[in-house]
């Protein structure tokens, strides 16, 4: 046999992928013209069918069904500058990424950073995060370039535009659970923060967290809206007991639609700092803090790296902390260092 894509010519019959080029040998389209290919790298070629490149579709698998490239939302770094930087990560034990983070910067410096986190038992999560954080963010540069100042009001229509984004998400109402359940629409948490210079204003619903770091202390600037949180802040239940319910991690707050399709609406929590000495601003998603309740451990993980690391340094070293830990969940971290 000829490979249609390069000159070899010397092909057993019944081979599906050229052993030089790698290209599938099926006859190119009446009139399509071919071109001579260079040899594939044998580390280009799948480890199974010995296929090259020219096998992998768009979601990464080569034809014999092997997975041949890792998908792009399974470990995401984005860098805005040395100071400002975030990785979300696949973690251990899911199969796929249902975090999902945005990182943006205007013109004049401001910046403005959003964290989502799909709710597993919630049908098409991994587009809610990501519609949710974009619908965010686009909005809090919309509001910026529009002149408006009121930092805590476009943070709010931010995460509402979040809401609004995640309630389009296609819903099968007919699609149930092992116990004969709905599976609800797609619902995510959002942490979104807009940093204008040593300005830091926060909005949240569920329980992904922002935290304050400096020399000194590591300082919650978000609290869960949680199961577990309303029975300790309630006095019902004091954390140890709390923390051996099963629904201590259970979240009460967050972006997606009713079990009937429709928009409910959202009321997001913000709070708003003025930054009075140098310091770390921290957004994570529960894969994270789940292995860092205690502040201290968030202390030691930062500490252990020079004074003057980066933020991707710092990202990493805390989403390394958590995939040694286990990876039970996706993990997303931004640092932004101000």
């Amino acid at each position: 046999m000829k490979c249609p894509h390069c000159p070899e010519d010397d092909i057993p019959e019944g081979t599906k992928f050229c052993p030089e080029c790698g290209g599938a040998m099926v006859a190119p389209t009446q009139g399509a013209t071919t071109t001579a290919s260079a040899p594939v790298d044998p580390a280009l070629r799948c480890p199974n069918c010995g296929a090259g490149p020219a096998a992998i579709d768009s979601d990464g698998f080569c034809s014999c069904g092997t997975q041949r490239k890792r998908p792009e939302r399974d470990h995401m770094e984005v860098i805005i500058s040395p100071t400002v930087a975030g990785i979300s990560d696949i973690g251990k034990r899911h199969n796929q990424n249902e975090d999902y983070m945005v990182l943006a910067s205007t013109k004049d410096g401001d910046m403005v950073l959003v964290v989502c986190d799909g709710v597993s038992r919630s049908q098409n999560q991994q587009m809610g995060s990501k519609v949710g954080c974009e619908a965010a963010r686009d909005t809090i540069l919309q509001k910026l370039g529009a002149g408006a100042t009121d930092a805590k009001e476009i943070v709010t229509l931010a995460i509402k535009a979040g809401q609004d984004a995640i309630c389009k998400v296609p819903f099968d109402p007919t699609k149930t659970d092992q116990t004969g359940a709905v599976i609800d629409p797609a619902q995510s948490t959002i942490v979104a923060c807009l940093i204008q210079s040593k300005k830091v204003t926060i909005g949240w619903a569920g329980d992904s967290r922002g935290y304050w770091i400096t020399p000194k202390w590591v300082y919650p600037l978000t609290r869960d809206d949680s199961w577990l949180d309303e029975m300790v802040n309630s006095g019902k239940l004091t954390m140890e007991e709390a923390l051996k319910r099963p629904e201590a991690h259970a979240i009460t707050k967050s972006l997606g639609a009713s079990d009937d399709g429709k928009n409910p609406g959202i009321e997001p929590s913000t709070m708003g700092m003025n930054v009075a000495e140098p310091g770390r601003l921290m957004l994570c998603s529960d894969g994270f803090w789940n292995y860092a309740e205690d502040p201290a451990v968030i202390r030691k993980l930062v500490d252990s790296q020079p004074a003057n690391a980066d933020a991707l340094s710092l990202a990493r070293a805390l989403v390394n902390f958590a995939n040694q830990q286990g990876g039970k969940d996706n993990v997303t971290v931004i640092f932004a260092c101000l």
